[in-house]
């Protein structure tokens, strides 16, 4: 290599003062603040939303009708006082 290749070498590399690398650092920590800001910001709209579907589409568990079963909690059995209709259940096979 001779003298001018690294003169053009060493004009071409330019380096940062520290000066520059504060400034630029600054520059990319606030743009990472703001992605980060704005992907909470996001996430938040998206779970609020879907919350929002689903509380709108969920269909209710109550159940409105009477518990008439008898309950044995020692043995953890409940048992039905009503018949059952065999015929009914052969027809619903």
């Amino acid at each position: 290599m001779s003298s001018s290749d690294d003169d053009e070498q060493s004009s071409s590399m330019q380096v940062a003062q520290p000066k520059d690398v504060s400034a630029t650092l600054k520059k990319v920590k606030a743009k990472l603040y703001v992605e980060r800001l704005f992907a909470v910001v996001v996430a938040a709209w998206v779970l609020r939303s879907a919350a929002a579907s689903i509380a709108t589409h969920r269909q209710s568990s109550h159940v409105s009708k009477d518990d008439d079963l008898v309950y044995d909690l020692g043995n953890l059995y409940a048992f039905d006082a009503h018949p059952l209709d065999i015929a009914q259940l052969k027809y619903d096979k």
